[in-house]
């Protein structure tokens, strides 16, 4: 899983190529919405890339909230510029001379869960441009995160497939789910089941879950799946 909190972020590259001079311990730098500069460390740990010493105060001075996504861009080796926006896409104004703003908001947020992924058509080259995506979570609960760009037969079909790879915590035999669309206060019961290649499937409320919120073919769709009040809920959100 990708879990992180307040003071680092942990992340694996599943599908990201990393040079091998990262997968050690090195001072990165990050361009933010305000244009200013920051320094982190980042460094492996158990198969997974960790950034720290200086990602809380990135968060702090920049004013990152629950919920926004961030679209980090390599620019250099060793630099990243990052984009804040909100869950539905729209790009944060920058904050004003953050550094020095006594406004800003101070807060201890634990995001429960970091999640990176590609953004279509990423650059895997060192030599060029490549991008990641992120989405911080806050919660106490176990949460699987993964993001998809919808197609065609999830959106005209009764059932929903799910990719092996993002089912760790799912329950292993059939169960009730909770289906929610961000913002509204409607839940659409389905059932989720995994199947004998350890994928999984979403049925039995889909359908209408669908219709009733607008999914379309090719957008991209973030899936938060967490365990409420002793059961299993997905809420997806639009980018």
């Amino acid at each position: 899983m990708f879990v992180g909190n307040v003071w680092e972020m942990v992340f694996h590259p599943r599908g990201y190529t990393i040079e091998p001079e990262v997968l050690s311990k090195h001072w990165f730098s990050i361009t933010a919405p305000s244009g200013s500069l920051y320094r982190v460390w980042m460094e492996s740990y158990m198969d997974s890339l960790v950034i720290r010493n200086g990602w809380a105060d990135l968060m702090d001075n920049e004013c990152v909230s629950q919920g926004d996504i961030g679209l980090f861009t390599r620019t250099e080796s060793m630099a990243f510029s990052l984009t804040i926006m909100t869950r539905g896409g729209l790009q944060k104004s920058p904050t004003p001379n953050p550094l020095t703003n006594t406004n800003k908001r101070r807060r201890v947020v634990q995001w429960a869960e970091v999640k990176f992924f590609h953004g279509k058509g990423v650059k895997r080259t060192p030599k060029l441009v490549s991008t990641l995506y992120s989405i911080w979570v806050s919660s106490r609960h176990p949460i699987v995160l993964f993001a998809a760009h919808m197609k065609q037969s999830a959106v005209e079909n009764r059932t929903l497939l799910l990719a092996r790879d993002v089912l760790a915590k799912l329950p292993a035999g059939p169960a009730k789910i909770g289906l929610v669309f961000d913002g509204s206060s409607l839940i659409y019961s389905g059932n989720i089941q995994k199947r004998e290649d350890q994928s999984a499937k979403i049925n039995g409320g889909w359908l209408d879950f669908v219709r009733a919120n607008g999914i379309k073919i090719g957008f991209l769709y973030v899936f938060k799946f967490e365990i409420c009040d002793g059961g299993w809920q997905v809420t997806v959100y639009e980018v």
